[in-house]
């Protein structure tokens, strides 16, 4: 609780720790197990945390249950730990794992070996597969559960010839939406 106007610097360290309660006549705050683990999620650690609280607390004492509750958030904070990842590349081939995690024209995939038969890409699949193909790799691509995933590649179709001058024999014929139109254009042509 803090009475009266709590500075700029308390009010930023208590927003970050703890949520507000209560902004009228005394300022109160709850420090949680969520608002302890959000300010380690904004950059805290638990020592300068503490230290901060110790700084501003009426006489220097920190009530031993908050220092409790700090102390518990921290030690479990981060024991998992959750890496961005684009996809993971499978095989059985061990070696040919570790070629591809080496190879320089690879890296900007950010490579990471999670097991011995078991990579994770950084970047999506589409990208991944498109740049493992252009290192010389056969890669399958696999949906979600496992199943091939079918590429239906994109059929690449000539250029239509450019428009040669009108050689007299052709009749410019209208819009084909009205027949009567058409058949009209057709016997004033002859």
């Amino acid at each position: 609780m803090v009475t009266g106007t709590p500075s700029t610097d308390l009010l930023a360290l208590l927003d970050s720790a703890a949520t507000p309660e209560s902004r009228s006549g005394a300022w109160t705050w709850r420090f949680s197990p969520a608002s302890i683990r959000g300010a380690l999620d904004a950059g805290h650690n638990a020592t300068d945390l503490l230290a901060r609280i110790t700084e501003v607390a009426e006489g220097g004492r920190v009530p031993q249950t908050l220092v409790y509750l700090i102390d518990d958030v921290a030690r479990r904070y981060g024991r998992v730990q959750v890496h961005p990842t684009g996809c993971c590349l499978r095989s059985d081939d061990e070696t040919l794992l570790t070629e591809i995690l080496n190879t320089r024209s690879l890296q900007a995939l950010r490579l990471v070996r999670l097991a011995p038969t078991v990579l994770a890409s950084a970047k999506p699949q589409a990208e991944t597969l498109a740049a493992l193909r252009a290192a010389g790799h056969a890669p399958a691509g696999l949906r979600a559960d496992g199943s091939p995933a079918i590429e239906i590649p994109q059929r690449r179709r000539a250029a239509p010839p450019p428009n040669e001058p009108d050689s007299g024999d052709m009749v410019p014929l209208p819009r084909l939406g009205d027949p009567a139109e058409v058949a009209r254009a057709l016997l004033n042509n002859r």
